[in-house]
């Protein structure tokens, strides 16, 4: 899956994802983390998921800067 979106900094970091919730992991959906940051998911692969507050790993890359 790859996201979009737009964070300060550059290490990678553990958060969860608070909306949509159920998280489906549907394409083009806006994911909002828990540290506040919203992203559009951009491309997927299709992968049956049904989860409450999944954790996710970001590490933003300096083109997301």
């Amino acid at each position: 899956m790859q996201i979009a979106g737009r964070v300060l900094g550059s290490a990678c970091y553990t958060t969860s994802i608070q909306s949509p919730t159920p998280y489906l992991g549907n394409g083009g959906e806006t994911i909002v983390l828990a540290d506040g940051t919203v992203w559009r998911e951009i491309s997927y692969q299709y992968l049956y998921l049904y989860e409450y507050y999944p954790t996710v790993t970001v590490c933003p890359s300096p083109l997301c800067q």
